[in-house]
């Protein structure tokens, strides 16, 4: 009788060499590591891209502000008016100030008796928000109630962060001058006002912010007693 012995076959088929297990997760490494690379850039481009229009949108809005409260400076003298000073100090807190001006740029409401004019102050404040901020917070603070008998309420707007600088200068129609006070000078107001802002080297994002330089001129108008009257010539009838 003859017994046949069971023949195992083997497939030509084979798994994966250990080598090529390691070529393989290599290049999958180098591959995730490139994806890794540009995700990360990308999001580091929109965070860019997001600070630098937060920033634009800010200073536009803090440009804005300054011109409206130089343009509408006062020249009527008086208590509430024609005062321009720089360096000054603040009306409640007697901080000192960058500029203090009396101008016609307030809201009237119909629930508060007070009317367009008032004083704003410019000055410059370490952020609140803790010290690894740079710069400091340009700060505008109004005082409304100009004629109370009691200390007159202020209010404080940050305008700007990571301010480093701020410059006023006036125009007195020959030179630039950097300081002005209006009770003490020829002309109580200036003809042009220019203000430069610089930056802190760096923002939160490590983006540096360029200076900006604003020339805003001042129009006034002399104000006279005399009337100005026209001669008019009639005819007599007989």
């Amino acid at each position: 009788m003859t017994h046949r012995g069971n023949n195992v076959k083997y497939s030509g088929n084979h798994g994966f060499t250990l080598m090529e297990l390691l070529i393989a997760i290599m290049i999958a490494a180098v591959v995730l590591a490139a994806m890794n690379t540009a995700f990360y850039a990308a999001l580091h481009l929109k965070s860019r891209a997001l600070s630098s229009v937060e920033n634009g949108i800010s200073l536009n809005h803090a440009v804005s502000i300054l011109k409206a409260d130089l343009r509408g400076i006062l020249v009527t003298g008086g208590v509430m008016a024609g005062s321009v000073e720089s360096p000054g100090v603040e009306s409640v807190n007697n901080q000192p100030t960058l500029l203090d001006v009396y101008t016609t740029t307030g809201v009237v409401y119909d629930d508060l008796p007070w009317g367009d004019v008032q004083k704003v102050s410019y000055l410059l404040k370490n952020p609140t928000g803790g010290s690894h901020l740079v710069g400091q917070d340009l700060i505008r603070a109004v005082t409304r109630n100009l004629l109370a008998p009691t200390q007159p309420d202020l209010s404080e707007q940050s305008l700007l962060s990571g301010v480093s600088s701020l410059q006023f200068s006036f125009y007195d129609g020959a030179n630039w001058q950097t300081a002005w006070d209006a009770t003490n000078s020829v002309t109580p107001i200036p003809q042009a006002i220019k203000i430069d802002i610089e930056f802190a080297k760096a923002d939160s994002d490590g983006q540096s912010r360029l200076p900006v330089e604003i020339v805003v001129p001042v129009v006034t108008q002399e104000l006279t007693n005399g009337v100005t009257t026209t001669a008019s010539s009639t005819g007599s009838g007989g």
